[in-house]
């Protein structure tokens, strides 16, 4: 599952949620409800992607070379900027606006939502919308007290909670819409970026992860409705 924290995946939010409902991903879910005993009921709670902020526009991926770009200290974002030459600076949010104000960093990365809460656009004037990673949000409980329900519950739990889900996503986006619009009337500048070269340098990080078995993200991506 821990493809699904990987760049670029999907295309947007219609074919992650598209996953969601595959028979890939509930072959998924059985398993670890069955080796782990948790029982996702919807991890179809989505937010918007994660974009850059910084001073400058970084709509290619020869623009990010070189670039101090703040980033949680995880694998899979580290490995997402490894190969574009970005120098990874891990920062706490609260420390992060003072290092964009400051220059300790030329950019950092986050969800729209995110950054306009910690205002990190009253110092830094260029949104990037990367998209790079999508945020999977959801709920899950003890597999075993799920199934102490009779099968009418199961499936009206399960069933409200993804209802829930495609309610919150859309609340999620069009929030996402709104902040964005605001940092717009605050003086940033938003850019897109070349979706096909990026997509092209990530999948460095599908082949070259231990993790998933070649062609795995094809898998992916076609039970996605990605042709």
């Amino acid at each position: 599952m821990g493809i699904l924290s990987g760049p670029w995946l999907f295309d947007d939010v219609e074919q992650a949620n598209e996953f969601s409902k595959s028979e890939l991903f509930g072959e998924w879910t059985e398993t670890l409800a069955s080796e782990a005993n948790l029982r996702i009921l919807a991890l179809n709670w989505f937010d918007a992607p994660r974009d850059i902020i910084g001073n400058a526009p970084y709509t290619t991926p020869e623009s990010l070379n070189g670039t101090k770009l703040r980033l949680p200290p995880l694998d899979a974002w580290v490995q997402t900027f490894s190969p574009l030459g970005v120098t990874p600076t891990n920062l706490t949010y609260g420390e992060t606006y003072g290092a964009l104000q400051q220059g300790v960093v030329d950019g950092a990365e986050s969800s729209p939502n995110a950054i306009y809460a910690a205002k990190w656009h009253e110092v830094a004037k260029h949104l990037t919308r990367t998209g790079h990673i999508r945020p999977w949000l959801g709920y899950a409980m003890g597999n075993d007290a799920f199934m102490n329900l009779s099968k009418e519950h199961q499936q009206i739990l399960v069933e409200e909670f993804q209802a829930a889900g495609e309610e919150a996503a859309q609340r999620h986006a069009d929030l996402t819409e709104e902040n964005i619009q605001a940092m717009k009337d605050g003086g940033v500048q938003v850019h897109e970026i070349d979706v096909a070269a990026f997509r092209e340098i990530a999948e460095e990080f599908y082949a070259n992860s231990p993790n998933w078995e070649p062609g795995l993200v094809d898998e992916v991506r076609a039970a996605a409705g990605d042709s």
